[in-house]
C-alpha cells in the first residue's frame, strides 16, 4: 500500500515537471509582451480607442515587435516599417499559414 502511494506521488511530480518545462519553452519562443490573465489574456489592455498610441508605448516597454494575447489569439504588433516590411516581405512564406478549416475545404 505503501509503495503504491510513492509511486503515485513520484508520477504526479513527473507529470508536473514536464508539464511546467513545456509551458516555459513555449512562452519563451514568442516576442517579449505583457503577461496576462489564464483565459482572457490581456483583455483589459486591449484600447478601444486611440489603439496607434497604446500599441507605440508597447514600442518604448518591450521593443519594435511585441505579443500579446486575447481570449487565446495571438496578437503580434509590429511597430517599425523595417520590422514589418522584413516579416511580411522577406520571410512570408514561413509566417503566411492560415488555420485549416475541414469543412469548407469539402464543399
Amino acid at each position: 500500500m505503501g509503495s503504491l502511494i510513492g509511486l503515485q506521488l513520484v508520477a504526479t511530480g513527473a507529470a508536473l515537471c514536464i508539464g511546467v518545462s513545456y509551458y516555459v519553452s513555449q512562452r519563451s519562443a514568442k516576442p517579449p509582451g505583457p503577461r496576462g490573465w489564464p483565459i482572457i489574456g490581456n483583455l483589459f489592455g486591449v484600447p478601444t480607442e486611440f489603439e496607434w498610441l497604446h500599441w507605440a508605448t508597447y514600442k518604448g516597454i518591450y521593443g519594435a515587435v511585441s505579443y500579446t494575447t486575447v481570449f487565446g489569439k495571438e496578437i503580434v504588433i509590429l511597430n517599425t516599417l523595417g520590422e514589418g516590411n522584413d516579416m511580411l516581405d522577406k520571410r512570408s512564406s514561413i509566417y503566411s499559414g492560415r488555420p485549416m478549416m475541414p469543412f469548407a475545404g469539402e464543399m
